[in-house]
C-alpha cells in the first residue's frame, strides 16, 4: 500500500522480553551498465515502534561498490569479510552506493592432444583455467569449424551446449558450472571430425576460451598404426621435443608418450598443418619346420 510492501508476522504465543528475528529480502540490481549502476540502500524498517537502533554491515562478491552519499550513519569497525560497517540509532538513514562489476581474469593452458585415425580426427583439450579477482559461472569457447564437441567433462560442470554465433559467427560452446569457480580448475573436452576419405593433410587450431587473457598450448600429435604423420606447416608454433611434452593428469608417468610429434605456442592464435600417408603392409614371418623320420614314414 502506497506503493511499499507491509509484512505481517503474526506469533503463535504472545512475545515479552527479548525477541529475535531474521529476515531475508532480495532485490536484482544490474552493475553491467557503463560506469556502473547507482543504488539506494532501504532496508526493512520496524512499523510502529518507539525507538530503533542497530547496525548495517555491507559486504560483497565480485563487485566493487563505492559510496557515493550517506545521512544518518556513523561508521563503526567492520567485522571480517565485510566491507564496511555503520550504526544508526533512529529513523530515518539514507545510504546511496555505485556498484561496479569486477570482471575476472582467466588464463588458460592448453595441453592439445590430436590422433589421426582411419576415418576420423580426435583432438582432445586439457584446460588448465585459472581465474583470479572475479569468479566465474560459465565459460564461453569457440571450437574450430569442422570439429564436433563429443564430450565436455571436469568438476563442477552442470552442462554444456553448443549455439550458433551472433550474425552468422563462429559457433560459441557454453560451459556451465555448479558453483562459483574462483582459482584453479581442469577442464577436457573432445572434439571429432569425420573423415570420408584419408587425407592428404590435416589441420589443428586452437580451442579459443572467451576473454582470456593469456593463452598457451602444447601440441602433441599421434597417428594410428599404419599412418605417418610429417610436420607441414606451422604459424605461431615451435616444434619442441616430444619428452618436454607435460603429460595429462590421468595419464600415468611411468607410461611412454604416444605421441610422435610435439609443438608449444605461447600466442593464442597458432595453427598446425599436418602431412599424412597411409604405410605400406609390411609383413614378417618367422617359419620353423620339424621334421621327423620314423619307420617307412616321413613327416613333417
Amino acid at each position: 500500500e502506497s506503493n511499499r510492501q507491509i509484512l505481517s508476522i503474526e506469533f503463535i504465543k504472545p512475545v515479552e522480553k527479548a525477541y529475535d528475528l531474521t529476515l531475508h529480502s532480495e532485490q536484482a540490481v544490474e552493475v553491467g551498465a557503463p560506469g556502473g549502476a547507482a543504488w539506494s540502500l532501504n532496508p526493512p524498517q520496524s512499523l510502529d515502534v518507539e525507538r530503533e537502533s542497530g547496525t548495517l554491515t555491507l559486504s560483497a562478491e565480485d563487485t566493487l561498490v563505492e559510496i557515493e552519499s550517506l545521512a544518518g550513519l556513523r561508521q563503526v569497525n567492520a567485522p571480517d569479510n565485510a566491507l564496511i560497517a555503520y550504526r544508526f540509532n533512529a529513523r530515518p538513514f539514507a545510504l546511496a552506493l555505485r556498484l561496479k562489476r569486477v570482471e575476472p581474469v582467466i588464463n588458460v593452458a592448453d595441453r592439445v592432444r590430436a590422433r589421426l585415425e582411419e576415418a576420423r580426427l580426435v583432438v582432445l583439450h586439457d584446460l588448465a583455467l585459472d581465474v583470479e579477482k572475479a569468479g566465474i559461472y560459465a565459460l564461453d569457447l569457440t571450437p574450430p569449424p569442422g570439429f564436433v564437441v563429443a564430450d565436455v567433462r571436469g568438476t563442477g560442470v552442470e552442462d554444456w551446449n553448443l549455439a550458433g554465433g551472433a550474425a552468422g559467427g563462429p559457433k560459441v560452446l557454453r560451459v556451465n558450472f555448479s558453483a562459483r569457480v574462483l582459482g584453479s580448475r581442469h577442464l577436457e573436452l573432445q572434439l571429432e571430425q569425420a573423415l570420408k576419405t584419408f587425407p592428404d593433410r590435416i589441420t589443428v587450431e586452437p580451442l579459443r576460451v572467451k576473454g582470456a587473457e593469456r593463452e598457451t598450448a602444447q601440441i602433441g600429435a599421434a597417428p594410428a598404426p599404419g599412418i605417418r604423420l610429417r610436420t607441414a606447416e606451422l604459424s605461431g608454433l615451435r616444434e619442441i621435443p616430444v619428452r618436454s611434452l607435460q603429460k595429462p593428469a590421468d595419464t600415468p608417468a611411468a607410461l611412454p608418450y604416444e605421441e610422435l610429434l610435439a609443438y608449444t605456442a605461447e600466442q593464442p592464435d597458432w595453427s598446425l598443418s599436418l602431412a599424412c600417408e597411409r604405410l605400406a603392409p609390411r609383413v614378417v614371418a618367422d617359419v620353423f619346420n620339424l621334421v621327423t623320420v620314423g619307420d617307412g614314414i616321413v613327416g613333417g
